[in-house]
């Protein structure tokens, strides 16, 4: 988004961890970056350090686009006096009705942008009023195919030239859906000799899936590659990719 708004002559400045892999990609796309030395959920030294930086400049919208971002915007938003505040969600879970998250998604903000008809209604169903959210759907650049991917990727993975390989990208999250991924194994196991599956991503529940896929016998089906950049390159290297 960084990169498109750019191209469109817009000034867009980003604002995230230091030390965090958003960083290192957009150092090298010629967007301005302003680091904060912390980014989380409710953390006063990433709301001052925000504050400090919307001060220290002319901008024309906070744009936030993660739950611990909301929360700093929103703080430092409030701390500045500066608006208008808008928030993107790319999850469709419902938010609780605590009066923190009333107070997240009141009138703090002032514009909710959804990527899907289904999100949409899950910011509704948070506190937004339907005329306060905008359907924007979630667009992406399609990766181009790798030359020599697989030979490469089969050799890394320790893979046999018969494998017929899955590859799944997506944080290992409850909402991404590998539960059901390892279900699916468990039945065309059977079918497909050869069969394994390379989980692209990382998160809390990686130990626990891993605990999942071996109760559920498929263990040595499943590879867990952690979290990659090279996702065009593993892609390129799949006999299919699935989104569970």
């Amino acid at each position: 988004l960084c990169e498109g708004l750019a191209g469109k002559g817009h000034r867009v400045t980003l604002v995230c961890h230091r030390d965090g892999i958003l960083r290192q990609r957009v150092n090298s796309s010629g967007i301005r970056v302003l680091p904060l030395p912390s980014f989380g959920e409710i953390d006063l030294r990433g709301v001052f350090g925000l504050a400090r930086i919307i001060r220290g400049d002319s901008f024309d919208l906070m744009h936030m686009h993660s739950s611990r971002a909301h929360t700093m915007g929103v703080a430092a938003g409030m701390l500045t006096r500066f608006r208008p505040r808008v928030v993107s969600r790319r999850s469709n879970h419902s938010q609780r009705r605590d009066p923190f998250n009333r107070w997240k998604y009141g009138r703090v903000i002032d514009k909710g942008v959804a990527i899907s008809r289904a999100v949409r209604k899950s910011l509704i169903d948070s506190g937004f009023s339907p005329e306060d959210v905008d359907l924007v759907p979630s667009g992406i650049v399609p990766p181009e195919r790798v030359d020599g991917a697989r030979d490469s990727v089969f050799q890394e993975f320790g893979l046999a030239p018969e494998t017929r390989l899955v590859v799944c990208v997506a944080n290992l999250v409850q909402i991404k859906g590998h539960r059901t991924l390892i279900r699916a194994v468990q039945q065309l196991g059977k079918e497909w000799t050869g069969l394994r599956v390379l989980l692209a991503g990382d998160g809390p529940l990686r130990r626990e899936l891993a605990a999942v896929s071996r109760a559920a016998g498929v263990e040595q089906q499943f590879i867990f590659s952690g979290f990659r950049t090279d996702i065009a390159r593993l892609l390129s290297a799949g006999h299919m990719a699935v989104c569970p």
